[in-house]
């Protein structure tokens, strides 16, 4: 008789966890299984979780719900239907390539911006007989020989 009462008491254990993790918005089969193995620890743990809510219920002031961005942005644009035309806006070029370029002992330099490059060249005496490289070009060449160098250093010293 022994034996029948225990497993009993775990099946009571078991039903009351389902019970309390249906009202907890929990999983019922799996507490069930927890509650019947575990016995009151199973029952303790899932006390102590905090139920889950709803799907439908909206959490308090949830710092990722951006549901009103298309309210604001209607509301800012109802005034102004006109899109600004892209003929406004200036193309930037912004030069990437490293550049290298040779010292008095004839040693490799770099690899520099181009924009250093330039301010480098403006405080040499004699910047058009230095000689440049950067990817893509097939030798090394002398600024006097290379015409965005070139034009970069006459927009410089103006």
């Amino acid at each position: 008789m022994l034996p029948i009462s225990i497993l009993l008491f775990y099946v009571i254990l078991g039903c009351l966890s389902a019970y309390i993790a249906d009202k907890k918005k929990r999983n019922v089969i799996g507490w069930f299984f927890a509650g019947a193995f575990f016995g009151f620890i199973g029952l303790v743990v899932l006390l102590l979780l905090p139920s889950r809510r709803n799907a439908l219920e909206k959490p308090q002031n949830d710092p990722f719900d951006n549901s009103d961005l298309f309210d604001d942005l209607k509301k800012s644009l109802a005034g102004n239907d006109e899109i600004p035309s892209s003929g406004d806006l200036q193309e930037i070029v912004i030069d990437t390539e490293k550049w290298f370029y040779l010292n008095k002992d004839r040693e490799n330099v770099g690899p520099i911006s181009f924009e250093e490059l330039v301010v480098l060249l403006k405080g040499k005496t004699y910047p058009e007989e230095i000689w440049v490289w950067k990817k893509g070009m097939k030798d090394w060449q002398r600024v006097k020989d290379v015409p965005s160098l070139q034009q970069a250093l006459k927009e410089a010293s103006k």
